[in-house]
């Protein structure tokens, strides 16, 4: 009851947590200046604030009468609150935004400070912005033209990669929204210098006025179980792999994607809690290889740039997009606000659209409100995905069994010796020619 006076303190699955702010580097993550986060209550500051509220004496004999004197409180009773593991009167706390959110029943929180209805925390980054209570189709419209003005000079490689961007902005403005995961949206492009890491930055900027949340792909499944359990229990809510090199998935990267919460041992101590996973994830990279089942779980943003060299294009309509974004956010996110809030004033029109798997709650607001405005469907490029990794692991299979062919003894040979003996046999080896062609397409 002490601690429940403290506005600042909460619990969160089992723990006491309080909000900071400031930059951080921890756990490979890399956090902006001013960004929130959830941190673990130190047990210090838990008696500091049990000092505070209670005062605890001791009875000790002046002449012959118990006389109670001020004392600390004992290390057994602050160890006792600490880890008791539910505090009856302390709110519990779902997350962290920074930017107004849409409500599971398509109401937007737009007051700052503790949300009773979703169990946020809503700490505004700038200006809070101003949105229509009940939006037409029209308007919806009308902020899809505003937020794709934008992007206007960003080469997407089709109208559908296009679309795969409105919903990655949209998709952490509804996370709370609807149930289930989300998918990892994944910028790449054919060169570098074609714009990801800009496009990124405007993304991160209409949603929260800062960069995100950045992290570098780690190099086994072990340290990135472990950070993901640090973006969990900080309650980041969007999170940056940056600059893939290396083929993107594995087995935590891909439970992280298909479940809401994040079952894990915190550093520290013995016992595993279960945490809220919140999260919408991006990654970047160029011509970024994906790992099993990860095309199943991604919603692809491609930019295909046809210029030499990328990084020399002038005559942007806007030269510095990023101070663009900075200075017109709250349009830019009262423009994604309203297409999400039209799409439930109009009573959730279902478009009729291909299940996307593992992510229904996601697609049947992300994917229903982006088509309902007449946007190209995004889902198509999870398909053309799921197309290339089905030829993709064909090829290799036809490449395993042409090498057989091509050495029947299993001697070995070198890359170059094989293309030597293509060549000199053109009528010859084609389950390997064919295998080659497809996996190493320069124009693909």
């Amino acid at each position: 009851m002490a601690l429940a006076n403290y506005d600042s303190v909460f619990q969160r699955v089992g723990i006491l947590v309080h909000v900071l702010l400031g930059a951080t580097i921890e756990d490979g993550i890399v956090r902006p200046d001013n960004s929130p986060r959830i941190a673990k209550l130190p047990m210090a500051l838990t008696r500091e604030r049990l000092t505070a509220n209670i005062r605890f004496v001791k009875l000790h004999d002046v002449e012959g009468v118990p006389t109670p004197k001020p004392v600390g409180p004992p290390k057994s009773c602050v160890e006792a609150v600490h880890l008791r593991g539910y505090w009856p009167g302390i709110r519990s706390l779902v997350g962290l935004v920074e930017t107004p959110v849409l409500r599971a029943d398509g109401t937007i929180l737009t007051n700052p400070g503790y949300d009773s209805q979703t169990s946020l925390i809503y700490e505004p980054a700038g200006d809070t912005p101003t949105i229509l209570d009940a939006p037409t189709l029209d308007d919806a419209k009308q902020s899809l033209a505003t937020l794709l003005d934008v992007v206007s000079d960003f080469p997407f490689d089709k109208p559908e990669h296009k679309a795969g961007w409105i919903a990655s902005v949209l998709t952490p403005i509804a996370r709370h929204a609807f149930a289930g995961p989300s998918p990892l949206f994944l910028v790449d492009a054919n060169v570098a210098g074609s714009g990801k890491g800009i496009l990124i930055d405007c993304t991160a900027l209409i949603i929260t006025g800062r960069r995100m949340a950045v992290m570098s792909q780690p190099r086994d499944d072990a340290e990135f179980r472990k950070r993901i359990t640090a973006l969990a229990l900080f309650g980041d809510t969007i999170v940056l792999i940056d600059n893939v090199a290396r083929a993107l998935g594995g087995p935590s990267l891909d439970a992280a994607l298909t479940a809401t919460t994040w079952k894990d041992r915190l550093l520290g101590r013995s016992e595993t809690v279960e945490l809220p996973l919140r999260a919408t994830w991006f990654a970047t990279g160029n011509n970024v290889m994906l790992q099993g089942d990860m095309s199943r779980r991604v919603c692809h943003v491609r930019l295909d740039c046809k210029h030499e060299n990328p990084e020399e294009r002038r005559g942007f309509k806007y030269p510095n997009l990023q101070i663009h974004a900075r200075e017109h956010r709250a349009q830019l996110l009262a423009a994604a606000l309203t297409i999400l809030r039209a799409w439930f004033v109009a009573e959730k029109p279902d478009m009729g659209l291909r299940p996307w798997g593992s992510f229904d709650g996601w697609s049947s607001v992300i994917h229903n409100a982006i088509v309902w405005t007449g946007t190209p469907d995004p889902g198509a490029t999870r398909e053309e995905l799921l197309s290339r990794a089905d030829r993709d692991s064909a090829a290799l299979r036809d490449l395993i069994e042409g090498w057989q062919e091509i050495d029947p003894e299993g001697n070995g040979l070198t890359a170059s010796e094989a293309l030597k003996k293509l060549e000199d046999n053109p009528n010859m080896y084609d389950t390997l020619r064919g295998a080659i062609l497809e996996l190493c397409d320069p124009h693909r």
